[in-house]
């Protein structure tokens, strides 16, 4: 019998979970496509049930993450990119976090250059999409073991030499309004350390 089925999807890997796939018959005419195949499913019932998890630093099932990642391609459409973040899972940012982290700040930086209006109207939203992300992983009952992961990132792959500038501006901004931003400024107080540690690196990689 043949399964067939699509695990690769529009970029993304298909979802984590279970899935259940046709058996067809064999073609006995080797030069006999798949469609062709498919008109000869063995009689309704007969199914090959699955669970798939996937464990990868290249690939993905989320779509948000794969959008991030992608962001260049998408900027007409970077606000929905963004607003996609704050619902991505914390495992999914953790093994995706030099890519997550990389975009944002990329986003953040580039808008600095005046010549995009697009990447200046998500300054803002890449700033807040960076506090939500650290405030997911300092959560008291994982920080132990995330905050070695996001140490290592200052220390070892943060390389954006003016990304500074617009963390201290929209760092301001957020805190001009905390009561209308309440929201975002909780997220903001949690992640306000590794906010600071980003800005010294950044200064330092001036010098």
């Amino acid at each position: 019998a043949i399964i067939a089925d699509d695990l690769y999807r529009l970029g993304t890997v298909i979802a984590d979970g279970d899935h259940s796939l046709t058996l067809y018959k064999p073609s006995k005419s080797s030069s006999d496509s798949l469609k062709a195949n498919r008109k000869l499913a063995l009689k309704q019932g007969q199914q090959f049930k699955l669970k798939t998890h996937l464990i990868s630093t290249e690939l993905t099932s989320n779509a948000a993450v794969l959008a991030l990642l992608n962001w260049k391609d998408n900027k007409h459409d970077l606000s929905n990119v963004l607003s996609r973040v704050l619902y991505i899972d914390k495992s999914e940012v953790v093994l995706f976090l030099p890519e997550v982290f990389g975009a944002l700040f990329e986003i953040m930086q580039n808008s600095q250059k005046g010549k995009d209006l697009a990447l200046e109207e998500g300054n803002e939203q890449a700033f807040h999409c960076l506090a939500h992300v650290i405030s997911l992983l300092v959560d008291e009952r994982t920080a132990a073991t995330h905050g070695k992961i996001l140490n290592n990132y200052v220390e070892e792959i943060f390389d954006f030499k003016s990304v500074h500038v617009p963390l201290t501006a929209c760092l301001m901004n957020s805190l001009e309004d905390p009561v209308q931003n309440k929201k975002k400024v909780q997220a903001l107080f949690k992640a306000l350390s590794y906010i600071f540690k980003f800005m010294h690196k950044s200064l330092e990689l001036t010098h």
